[in-house]
């Protein structure tokens, strides 16, 4: 019996955590400004002009691709785009290189 308490216990911790660490990474996409941009969340508004995929075609395009998390990673701090996006051109983004990859997993999931 008391096996069980631990048990339960245990996955309760495990479950909190998966959601705490999902509602980091959602805070994280809207204050690096990605919601903007490529959308996936209800609450924010897109900014058209931005031109750029919603999230869900990144993650179509980009899942399961071998080394995308990195190379991903690494467009969002191109230097070469001086802060104009281009189709093959993502602004540099403040970020660093973990929440980088925190953010890339996060569209990549959708």
């Amino acid at each position: 019996m008391r096996w069980f308490g631990i048990k339960a216990m245990l996955i309760s911790v495990v479950c909190i955590s998966s959601s705490m660490a999902m509602d980091s990474d959602v805070s994280l996409y809207k204050k690096k400004g990605c919601a903007g941009c490529h959308g996936g969340l209800p609450d924010v508004a897109i900014i058209k002009e931005a031109n750029a995929p919603f999230i869900d075609q990144v993650a179509n395009k980009y899942r399961g691709q071998p080394d995308v998390e990195k190379k991903l990673a690494e467009q969002m701090i191109d230097k070469a785009c001086k802060g104009t996006a281009t189709k093959d051109c993502h602004p540099e983004l403040k970020a660093t290189r973990t929440e980088r990859l925190r953010l890339v997993r996060f569209m990549l999931a959708h």
